[in-house]
């Protein structure tokens, strides 16, 4: 594929198109939660009536059906339960997202126990810091090339696993998060085009994006936990079916909103990765970094590449625990946060063979070959 063809800013725009689209329907699916638990409760009022006014229900509890002044209980406006619903939904994401803005660029790198990169070195042997001096090279040339304000780096020292992700929700708070991997087994020019992709993540606003949809998720699993709680600690037919009436609902809109998201993310990565072949003029570097990531074994059990809150922030997808069980793949697509590392690596390197990067025939290692090391530090 050539910079530059038709074929690359006409992807740019469909993916574009495709990410308002999955927006705009993340924002009904909000719209989705009022009316449902309205549409739910209206219906399910009367015979709610029916079955205080009759206890039809088995009496395994007096207190299943006392009611304030032994009367039969009518069934409050729906209205404003489902308002109730919303508002507390909306607080908690509100509250989620304030807190990852109050955080800026440093909130996930702290959960994630990166290390800054700074003005000093990290590594103490000569190599290791060549890479280093490489990584800030490669983000001052990328702040130049997209118009960006350089975002603060890190490291995640204890992940030999290559990848990255871009956080902040503000340019002037923005960073980027590399694992030790990219500069253990990247190249320059390989590098550049993984931090590519990060700052065009940036430059196009996913992170805001992104952090907005993961706020509201936030808030529909808190709604739908606290209906779970409401619904075993309170011994009341009325309440009983109101919160499972609430609970069912929240769960189908946090279902429905994790598959938006994971649709939406889909889309944004496949601009990412033209919108990094535009910036660097080299699309076959970056379809290089995916076919060493695709050569590599998954992620230790206990690594923190796997906290299921950032998953749709990495370069490519980490695998879940839901890759364990035999679900569909038809399933596992849906909820996947990233196309296909084949299929991305097609639109990149359409000449393709299939081919991975075997380590185990190929060892790389640029923190300690000091021959790798001092050669791509003296490149261009």
């Amino acid at each position: 594929m050539e910079y530059g063809s038709s074929n690359h800013f006409e992807r740019q725009k469909q993916n574009k198109w495709w990410s308002l689209l999955f927006g705009s329907a993340f924002a009904a699916g909000i719209v989705f939660l009022f009316f449902g638990i309205y549409f739910f409760i209206t219906a399910l009022a009367p015979w709610i009536n029916s079955i205080v006014s009759q206890k039809r229900l088995p009496e395994y509890s007096a207190k299943l059906y006392e009611t304030p002044n032994n009367r039969t209980v009518q069934a409050p406006a729906a209205s404003v339960i489902s308002l109730t619903a919303v508002a507390i939904a909306f607080i908690f994401s509100y509250a989620r997202i304030t807190q990852i803005k109050a955080g800026g660029g440093t909130y996930v790198p702290s959960l994630l126990k990166a290390v800054p990169l700074g003005d000093g070195h990290i590594f103490l042997n000569p190599e290791a810091q060549r890479q280093e001096k490489i990584l800030r090279n490669v983000i001052g040339e990328l702040a130049v090339a997209t118009g960006l304000q350089e975002p603060d780096v890190y490291v995640l020292l204890n992940e030999d696993y290559i990848n990255a992700m871009a956080c902040g929700l503000e340019e002037d708070d923005s960073s980027i998060v590399i694992t030790k991997g990219c500069l253990k087994y990247l190249d320059r020019d390989e590098l550049r085009a993984l931090l590519a992709h990060e700052f065009s993540h940036l430059a196009n606003s996913d992170t805001r994006h992104f952090t907005l949809m993961a706020g509201w998720l936030h808030g529909l699993l808190v709604l739908n936990t606290l209906s779970f709680r409401l619904l075993t600690t309170r011994p009341n037919v009325v309440l009983i079916f109101l919160s499972a009436s609430i609970m069912l609902v929240s769960f189908l809109a946090n279902c429905l909103g994790k598959v938006i998201q994971a649709a939406f993310s889909r889309s944004r990565e496949r601009l990412a990765d033209s919108s990094a072949a535009q910036f660097t003029r080299d699309p076959l570097a970056l379809a290089s970094v995916l076919k060493k990531i695709g050569g590599q074994s998954d992620p230790k059990r206990g690594s923190l590449l796997r906290h299921p809150d950032f998953r749709h922030l990495y370069a490519t997808e980490i695998p879940s625990l839901l890759n364990k069980f035999k679900l569909p793949k038809a399933i596992l697509s849906l909820l996947s946060t990233h196309p296909p590392i084949e299929d991305r690596v097609w639109e990149l390197d359409p000449n393709w063979d299939g081919w991975y990067w075997d380590f185990e025939r190929n060892p790389v290692d640029f923190l300690t070959a000091p021959s790798l090391a001092a050669a791509q530090a003296n490149r261009p």
